[in-house]
Order: structure tokens, then C-alpha cells, then sequence
């Protein structure tokens, strides 16, 4: 039983850090990207507010597609359309989001 409880315990402290872990790497995957350029390589949360945004539509999404016209919207919900361009331009950085939805455990 003592076991048990430490394995569970473990895993509930896995989930912890994952949850913590995974809006700060978004937000440096925003921050290395800087698709609005308005870091200027000083600020690393500049993108903090849309990497939460992004983050709790990412169970909805299947692939690096459905990701991209997330991360798409949430910018241009932020930003406008105006300065997001076109979502094209958001192929890679929509695919490095994936694989890191996955690897903190998101994705189906």
C-alpha cells in the first residue's frame, strides 16, 4: 500500500512540474520565435498572456495544423491581423508546439 501511495505521489508531482514547465517552454518557443517582433531579445515573458491562451486550446487539437490555427487566432486576437500576417507563417513554430504538447503529455 505504501507502495502504492508513493507511486502516486510521484506521478502527481511529474503532472505538478509538467503543468508549471509547460506555459514557461511555450512562452520561450513564442519568445525564440517572436512572430510579432516585440521582444527585441530582452523580454522572455513578453508572450506569457498568449502562451496560456494557447495552452488551454490545445486538448481540442489533433495535429501541428489544428495548433497552428491556434496559436494563429490566439496572436491575432492579441495583435490583430494586421501585425500576425498570414498563418503560413506559423508552420514551424505551430510543429516545435506540438512536439512539445506531447512530450509534457498533451496530444491523443
Amino acid at each position: 500500500m505504501t507502495q502504492h501511495l508513493e507511486g502516486m505521489d510521484s506521478e502527481l508531482g511529474s503532472l505538478a512540474c509538467a503543468q508549471v514547465q509547460l506555459p514557461e517552454a511555450l512562452a520561450a518557443l513564442l519568445f525564440r520565435h517572436d512572430p510579432i517582433q516585440i521582444c527585441y531579445q530582452t523580454n522572455p515573458d513578453e508572450y506569457q498572456p498568449e502562451a496560456v491562451h494557447i495552452l488551454a486550446r490545445l486538448s481540442a487539437c489533433d495535429n501541428a495544423g489544428d495548433v497552428c490555427r491556434v496559436v494563429y487566432e490566439e496572436l491575432v486576437r492579441s495583435f490583430g491581423m494586421e501585425a500576425v500576417g498570414s498563418i503560413e507563417e506559423y508552420d514551424q513554430m505551430a510543429s516545435e508546439a506540438w512536439e512539445l504538447w506531447k512530450r509534457f503529455g498533451g496530444g491523443r
